[in-house]
């Protein structure tokens, strides 16, 4: 990256670093603020600073764009709300991964597509399952209940498992499923076996393909499953890029689920399909 992009953005987070300046921004709304508000709201904080500090930090604040100045006092700009914002959001985040800390050790987050980084938090929603037979069995059960749709990121499934969901949408459950490319072969000889052995011809088949869809992508970094909205997983990679099935995040909480749908139809949309 060139470093003259970043300077700009370097004095800001520099002065964003200094005493007492994020917590200004964080007291200034949407009504401007005069100097001697915000030296009332940081006494309310327990900082005594006088109204010549204070004018300081409004200056330097306004210096780098985070606030302006009009008749009636000082208010946020864009960049300032948005810093602010950013900055809660680094808090909800960074408790989630200090929550997990531990347990992330040996995985990795970073194969995510960073908008989602944004939202780590909803890890704390979801529960931490340490063996692939407590995911694998609590997701065959979901399945095996399911009675609208199944969404799928995985690069490789047992013949089991693809039997289980296949099953599910012989009935019209609606499976959409991601593989990495070099595992396509797997699953093609997977679909045909199950063709075979559920006995789908003539009309059934046509029904099945208009349901049962899978799509290969060039890299399959997580593993991912949400099932009838109602119940969602996701399993990160080890840190060396190696992925396994021994440790995932499993919850029904509605913003967990819809976080990890979201990663679903972010691979889902840059998939190929595959015919069978």
């Amino acid at each position: 990256m060139d470093k003259n992009r970043l300077v700009g953005l370097q004095r800001v987070l520099a002065e964003c670093a200094l005493d007492n300046r994020l917590l200004i921004l964080d007291m200034m709304g949407d009504s401007p603020m005069t100097v001697r508000q915000v030296e009332q709201g940081l006494e309310n904080s327990e900082i005594e600073k006088s109204y010549a500090v204070v004018k300081r930090y409004l200056k330097s604040l306004e210096k780098v764009g985070l606030v302006q100045e009009g008749a009636r006092g000082f208010t946020l700009t864009n960049l300032g709300t948005y810093m602010i914002r950013c900055t809660h959001c680094m808090l909800q985040n960074k408790k989630a991964l200090d929550t997990h800390r531990e347990f992330l050790e040996k995985f990795t987050v970073s194969p995510l597509p960073t908008r989602f980084m944004h939202r780590l938090s909803v890890l704390n929603h979801a529960e931490r399952v340490t063996d692939s037979f407590s995911f694998v069995s609590t997701f065959m059960e979901a399945i095996g209940n399911s009675k609208k749709s199944i969404n799928l990121i995985a690069n490789k499934v047992s013949i089991q498992f693809f039997e289980h969901i296949t099953a599910r949408a012989v009935n019209g459950v609606v499976y959409r499923g991601i593989n990495e490319r070099e595992n396509t072969h797997i699953r093609l000889k997977y679909i045909g076996e199950m063709i075979s052995k559920f006995e789908i011809k003539g009309r059934a088949l046509r029904d099945f393909r208009d349901v049962f869809k899978m799509k290969e992508h060039g890299g399959v970094p997580i593993h991912a499953i949400v099932v009838d909205d109602e119940i969602a997983g996701i399993n990160f990679p080890y840190r060396d890029g190696r992925s396994h099935l021994e440790s995932a995040f499993i919850s029904e909480n509605r913003d967990f689920v819809d976080w990890v749908n979201e990663i679903f139809e972010h691979f889902w949309t840059r998939g190929e399909m595959i015919k069978y």
